[in-house]
């Protein structure tokens, strides 16, 4: 999930005061390859976003996201449930939702298993199901979580950022190894871990940067990788890459590591921007589109299942994008070769598409819709449906 890079264009779709009756739309048996909305959850407050998606394979997979009481300023978490027939809501028990802490903003998920799934909210709350549903704090200090990568029951990672009262906040990568708890460790580089993918738990690449150029236009680009017991910067960005804001990152392989962000345009506003280490070098690919004021960077990127790559780009917070173009599509195929930019009309309402997470050869999405003048949560599909 990468909600915080584009916070403002959510108010644009969950807007205040609506009562909206709650109710699902269960995804369709069978369906056309192309992008659309299969599962619907309305909000039983104000208005809701699905944030993150965890498959754990083709009849599993969670949604996690929150209900706004935009009056209020509070959040409730929201799970939906695929079991490889439809999507479900799921209702946490209440003392499950007490133990998140306040504003429990379901914002990152992930899963290794149909019974090992971890999602955080975004100060440092985590839940997991391992056939039953528990909760609890990472740590009681302000921490900021963006994003999971999870291994195994006993192999869990969280990352983010600190939020000093002062001073800029630096990274923050948590680990769960079981009987030790969560143990913190050393990350150079400044800014916060946006994303994180992984070759395998021994080999895992995470991005810094991504928040401080959508909170303060400052473009701050780096790249981390834990090998050997350690997190060590990846040295010899070339300088597109620096100064970018990357929000996203897939890792195939050493030899295969894809990175995304934003660059400046020549209108002011920001384009997607990919970078890809082949083992040997870096090669800098700013995706075709028309220079606007517009804000947009790459804040996810997946698989295809056939051997491409499917990308998201969002507009930052900063950015004026209208409730009807905050987000668009890119896809790669073999080659490095980039469709231009892609947008799906998956309704006549506006949507938001927030992640995307694969499975086999399709591709779930997560966002919101907009709905009167509130919003409901969605889940979308471009391919076949798991099963």
């Amino acid at each position: 999930m990468r909600l915080l890079s584009y916070r403002s264009a959510l108010p644009v779709l969950v807007v205040a005061s609506v009562a909206m009756a709650t109710g699902l739309v269960p995804a369709q048996a069978a369906g056309p390859p192309g992008w659309r909305i299969v599962a619907t959850v309305s909000a039983s407050v104000d208005g809701t976003e699905l944030t993150a998606i965890a498959p754990a394979d083709q009849r599993h997979a969670w949604a996690v996201g929150f209900d706004l009481v935009s009056n209020s300023g509070t959040f409730a978490p929201v799970v939906m449930g695929w079991d490889g027939s439809a999507w479900t809501q799921v209702s946490l028990p209440a003392g499950v939702v007490a133990d998140l802490g306040s504003g429990p903003l379901l914002d990152a998920a992930a899963a290794s298993s149909p019974s090992n799934m971890w999602a955080f909210t975004a100060g440092g709350g985590w839940l997991r199901w391992n056939g039953q549903w528990t909760a609890g704090r990472i740590a009681q200090t302000p921490i900021d979580i963006d994003s999971t990568l999870v291994f195994g029951p006993s192999d869990v990672w969280a990352f983010g950022s600190t939020l000093p009262k002062r001073g800029a906040s630096t990274p923050y990568a948590v680990r769960y190894d079981g009987p030790g708890g969560w143990k913190r460790y050393s990350v150079p580089g400044s800014a916060a871990i946006g994303a994180a993918s992984a070759v395998n738990s021994n080999d895992i690449w995470a991005t810094l940067g991504r928040t401080e150029f959508a909170d303060s236009g400052r473009a701050v680009g780096g790249l981390v990788h834990w090998f050997r017991g350690s997190w060590h910067r990846v040295t010899g960005l070339p300088a597109q890459l620096r100064t970018a804001s990357l929000g996203s990152v897939l890792a195939r392989s050493d030899k295969d590591v894809w990175v995304g962000g934003a660059v400046k345009d020549s209108k002011g506003g920001s384009t997607e921007v990919v970078g890809r280490w082949n083992g040997r070098k870096w090669t800098v690919t700013v995706l075709r589109a028309r220079a606007t004021s517009n804000g947009y960077s790459m804040i996810a990127m997946v698989t295809d299942g056939a051997g491409g790559i499917w990308g998201l780009g969002n507009c930052l917070a900063s950015s004026n994008c209208s409730a009807a173009s905050p987000w668009r599509l890119w896809h790669e195929t073999r080659g490095n070769k980039w469709s231009r930019p892609i947008e799906p009309r998956l309704s006549n309402h506006d949507t938001l598409l927030s992640s995307l997470a694969p499975v086999a050869h399709s591709v779930w999405a997560s966002g919101a819709i907009r709905e009167g003048s509130g919003a409901n949560g969605i889940v979308a599909l471009r391919g076949n449906v798991p099963g």
